[in-house]
């Protein structure tokens, strides 16, 4: 179940509880600004949690992720790194090939600290985007009850059946006014785990260890069917696999080096 969950990192260094988390299976971590002082800190950071899960027996790496989005919203904001236009300034140029040079540039950058996720946008969904981002907005001509993190009909009926998506599915963060305001934890938990969500991004407002045994309690309790969480384990292990995140390999924690 922990694989499910994407943690939070309270410092800039690894402390004994996320080192446990990563031990315990956690499927990654999303970094912040305030984890990053500059370049060598940040590959020490990820490394460092990388071999906690090695250490932790697990057969698969950590998901690093960020949101180098470009413009104001920057997670790479330390010196030496390119600070790239927001997407819709790279809009206006209206040229494929600009847009795709700002994301291999975003691309190096992150992964030659260890963060192999840019929680950026991405019109295109042809375009072999490892994942998709929920938004927490309701859209009342689909769903009248649920934002589309939380509801079926969004996930499951137009995502995967209609516009035959079969890649991972990830929460925007859990703890959010849009979720957090209207819908209590427990139930939040039940429809992400039941509808096609497969990573659930959590913030600092909640402990991801609770998290996870509350989700694992949900699962015990027969609320959400083992096939679901077989898919969303699959298509999580699929991409991992494909960014090169297995044991045999050493996470390829070294190549941040």
């Amino acid at each position: 179940m922990a694989e499910r969950f994407v943690g939070w990192i309270p410092g800039t260094v690894a402390d004994e509880s996320t080192a446990e988390l990563a031990r315990s299976g956690i499927g990654g971590f999303i970094v912040y600004p305030r984890n990053m002082t500059e370049r060598e800190q940040t590959i020490t950071l990820t490394s460092s949690l990388q071999r906690e899960a090695l250490k932790g027996g697990n057969p698969l790496g950590l998901l690093f992720c960020a949101d180098q989005e470009g413009g104001r919203v920057t997670a790479l904001r330390m010196p030496g790194f390119i600070r790239l236009p927001s997407a819709r300034s790279l809009a206006l140029y209206a040229d494929e090939e600009a847009v795709r040079a700002a994301a291999y540039l975003s691309g190096i950058e992150l992964r030659s600290l260890g963060i192999t996720m840019n929680l950026a946008p991405v019109l295109d969904l042809d375009a072999g985007d490892a994942g998709v981002m929920t938004a927490h907005i309701v859209y009342e001509g689909v769903d009248r009850s649920y934002p589309a993190t939380l509801s079926e009909r969004f996930i499951e009926d137009i995502l995967r059946e209609r516009l035959g998506y079969g890649g991972l599915v990830m929460t925007d963060g859990l703890s959010m006014g849009a979720l957090r305001d209207h819908f209590g934890l427990q139930e939040t938990l039940t429809l992400c785990l039941r509808n096609g969500i497969d990573l659930i991004l959590v913030h600092d407002r909640y402990d991801a260890s609770a998290l996870i045994d509350t989700a694992l309690s949900i699962y015990e309790s027969g609320a959400v069917p083992a096939w679901s969480l077989e898919e969303s384990l699959m298509r999580i292990i699929r991409l991992k696999i494909r960014l090169g995140l297995t044991a045999d390999a050493g996470y390829r924690w070294e190549s941040a080096r």
